[in-house]
Order: structure tokens, then sequence, then C-alpha cells
């Protein structure tokens, strides 16, 4: 059992969040959730520092961590690099395993691995993810929100069952509010604007109804009467506590004041390459063409030649892209970001787009206060999303995005989904996060044995479907076992998992 007294977590006196008594128990699975820079990585530090000098927390056992694996330029993979660690944590039989963003730069094949690893671990897990399908196999989560960490006693569906209720509630709550309100304001007026009639005129003037609703005849009396009532119902209404309207995120309206110009023209066009690292052959006799507004995937292992295939064709932009094209790229090393610059300035010398569209990108990350900021005063994960931003945002016509959602929270994954959705440009997409990519539903390219298989060309079976296949089968399991889950959804997943077995 893992015993931690409340406390807060802060870094140079800044205060991150604060935390009530938390207690785990042993075999239990514990999702850590918050946005980027809500100091997750921060308390497990926190955590393994106080269990060496035993004080404020309880714990005996032993342990062991797993920090987030950060990309680097050598021949090993980031899911090879990520599994290998994970692999020697487990070799001492840790009671307490801690693991930072494990499935980052996993590919399919190693986030079923790693599956596998945290449902048949001995002991207690703690787990720190953006990544939902790993967030489907916790018992309890741990909230960081507003400063502060709440506890929910619940599955991670069942949170967002609830999360989908209570909005709902709210904004039934909000609009009959406001329908309401409405009706008072109309009084309100309905009676001030009788004591005005009845300031002007004199009782002789007045409509028999005017002297009904005041129940009385004489003129002064009726007047005042009927302000008091108005200023009666005008504080019962500045009295009530108001109904905040839930919080929604608008589709976010793009300029391009190129989609006329380059609409149906090709933009990409490679023909018979073959991709190769020291004369390594990884792709031979590519062939993609791409069309403008045209939305793509490309998958594959790790290793398979996704990242070196995009890097070789844009040292050659003149021989495979349409001339004068601007291109944004994210990669997985994040171009640096000079420190001095401001954010606000550096977005708008480097964007079209106007502040309306700036400031709901920004939001839809998580990351709209920094728009005043200078980029040294910025965390990791935020200079990240500024990076991504500062591409989206770019006056492009296509992006090319490599496994863009890795060190993005669950606001931000969301805020670029329904950005990619609305970009009206090019876009290929390098991911291996299947939850966010079944989303956006793009046109699939997948690796397979040195060839990169066209969708329309290549009907057969894929290794990429192959493991989707063994995902949905998992997930079927997941769903059987929860009580919270309708015949509709099981079923539904069923017809997917019928569909993949048919096609092979």
């Amino acid at each position: 059992m893992l015993q931690i007294s409340k406390g807060i977590i802060s870094i140079n006196d800044n205060i991150l969040f604060t935390f009530p008594n938390l207690i785990v128990h042993s075999d239990e699975i514990i999702g850590i959730v918050g946005d980027n820079g809500a100091g997750k990585t921060t308390f497990f530090n926190y955590i393994i520092e106080n269990i060496r000098r035993k004080k404020i927390i309880n714990f005996n056992g032993t342990y062991s961590l797993v920090k987030q694996i950060q990309p680097t330029d050598d021949m090993k993979s980031g899911g090879e690099r990520t599994k290998a660690t994970i692999i020697e944590s487990l070799e001492s039989h840790p009671a307490l395993l801690m693991l930072d963003e494990p499935s980052t730069n996993l590919d399919t094949t190693q986030q079923i691995w790693l599956k596998d690893i945290i449902n048949s671990f001995n002991g207690t897990l703690l787990l720190i993810t953006h990544d939902e399908s790993l967030l489907n196999l916790v018992n309890s989560l741990w909230i960081i929100n507003d400063k502060k960490l709440t506890v929910y006693n619940e599955s991670y569906r069942e949170f967002l069952l609830n999360k989908e209720k209570s909005y709902k509630k709210q904004l039934t709550s909000y609009k009959q509010q406001q329908i309401q309100i409405s009706k008072w304001k109309k009084q309100i007026q309905k009676r001030e604007q009788r004591a005005e009639r009845l300031k002007k005129g004199n009782g002789r003037k007045l409509s028999s109804s005017d002297k009904k609703a005041a129940g009385m005849t004489s003129h002064d009396a009726m007047e005042k009467k009927m302000q008091k009532s108005a200023k009666t119902l005008e504080n019962r209404m500045n009295r009530t506590i108001k109904v905040q309207r839930p919080r929604t995120v608008k589709p976010i309206k793009f300029v391009d004041p190129n989609t006329k110009l380059l609409d149906n023209r090709t933009v990409l066009n490679i023909k018979d390459t073959t991709i190769k690292i020291n004369d390594r052959i990884l792709i031979d006799d590519v062939n993609l063409k791409l069309k403008y507004g045209d939305h793509i995937q490309i998958t594959g292992k790790n290793g398979s030649g996704k990242t070196t295939m995009i890097k070789m064709v844009l040292r050659h932009k003149e021989k495979f892209f349409l001339n004068h094209i601007s291109i944004g790229y994210f990669d997985q090393n994040h171009t640096s970001l000079a420190d001095k610059d401001k954010v606000n300035s550096l977005i708008r010398a480097s964007s079209d787009q106007n502040s309306q569209t700036i400031f709901a990108t920004f939001s839809s990350l998580g990351i709209k206060e920094i728009l005043t900021r200078r980029v040294s005063e910025l965390s990791g994960g935020q200079r990240v999303k500024l990076q991504l931003a500062k591409i989206l945002l770019g006056p492009h016509q296509l992006l090319i995005l490599d496994e863009p959602t890795n060190y993005l929270d669950l606001r931000a994954k969301k805020g670029l989904e329904d950005f990619l959705i609305n970009y009206p440009g090019t876009i290929i997409l390098i991911s291996h996060d299947i939850d966010f990519t079944e989303k956006l539903n793009f046109k699939t390219y997948n690796i397979k044995n040195k060839k990169l298989l066209n969708p329309i060309l290549n009907n057969h079976y894929s290794s990429s479907e192959d493991d989707n296949l063994l995902l949905l089968k998992q997930r079927l399991g997941t769903f059987i076992a929860d009580p919270n889950i309708s015949m509709e959804e099981i079923k539904d997943l069923q017809n997917k998992i019928k569909k993949l077995e048919t096609n092979r």
C-alpha cells in the first residue's frame, strides 16, 4: 500500500497544484491526467524523493520509475528505447511501478505489448498518460485541473460518461434559466413602461388596464407601486445565482487565399522512388500522388522508413512538390524556439490567419494564456504546443505532421483533431495513436514488406489492419467486462472486428 500525505507541488515558489491525502492499494492502477505543464512529472519526482527520505509518504516496498523517453538522433527508435527501459525496470520486480507517458513513440505492436505488461503487472502502478486506450485500463483517476488534484474512484469510461451527463445537465439548466431571465426582463420592461406612462399622464388619461394592474386610482400611488414592483423583480433577478454556460469549442475557420488557385492541382508526386538509409533499402518503388485538399496518414512499424521518406522528399522539394508551395513540417525532434521572442509577435509574424483564428487555435490547444509571454517563460510541454501552433497557423498549403500527439494532453489532442478535420489544405500525418487517427478517418497508406501500399490499388489485408484487429479484440474484452458498456457499443465493435476478419 502507498500512502501520501496531503501537500503542495511547486517549482521555484510557483504552486502547480495541491493534493489531498492519497491511498493506493496493491494491484491498483492509477491514471494521472492533466494538461501539459500541470506538474505530473514533478509529482512523480516528489513521490520518489519522499520515498527515499521516508517522509510524508508511507511505502516500504521496492519501486521503479520509467521516465518519458525523449527523441534522439541515434539509430534506435524511441519505441525500442521505451520498451527496453520498461523491460529493465521490471527485472527488479518492483512493488510500485511508475510510468511517465510510456506509449509515446510506440508503434501498434509495441502498444499491444505495453497493455499486456500493464494488465499482468503484479503490484501498484501509477500511470501518467494521455493515451485513451491506456486510460481504459485504470481503476481510478487522479485529475489535475485548476491547480488541484481530484480523485475519481471510477474507470476512465465512467469518468467520461459522468462528465457528459454533467455537461448536458448544466446546459439544460443554463437554457432554462436564460428563458426565465428573458421573461423577467420583459416583465420589468413592461412595468417600467407603465410607470413612465403614469408619470407623464394623469389619472384621466390612464387606461383601465393600468388602473386595474395598479389596484388603485391615485396617480402618484399607482406610479410608485409600479416602480417598486419593477425594482423588486429586478432585485430578484440579480440575486439569482447565475448558471454558467458550459464551455464549448467552436470550429476553427481558416483563411486560405490559395484554395481556388490550387483546387484539384497535384501538390506532391513521388514516382518510382526508392527510400534508402546507408545503402539499405527501407521502401522500394514508392509511388504517391496527392492533390490539394487530400488528407492521408502513413502507417508502419518503427524503423519501416516513414520519417526517412518524409525527410528525403523534403530535401528534394523541387523534384517532388509543386513549385512555390509552402510546407509546414512538424517533426519528432521539435525545432528550437528563440527564448527572447514574444509568443504573440512570433505567431503574427509567421501567420496569415486573423486574430480570431489564432486565439481559437491556441485556446483549443490549451495555451491561450501564453500569448502574452516570452518563449523563455514556457514549460517544455508549452514549447511543443507553441511549435505545433506555429506550423498549423503558418501560411502553408501542405502540412506534414510526424507523431504530433506524442507530447499532447487530452485537451490539446481534441483541439488538434478539430483543426485537422477543418483544414482546407493537404495533410500528411504519421501517427501510431490509433484512438486519434480513428476519429480523423484519413486515407491510410501502409508500409509493409518494404512497399508503400496504396489503399485504392491494394485491397489485400495489411499488417496495419492486422495490428488494428488485435487492438480491437483487446478492446472487446474490456467492453464485455465493463457493466457500463451498452450492448449497442459491443455489437458495433464486434461488427468492426468481423469486417476486418472478412477482408483477411
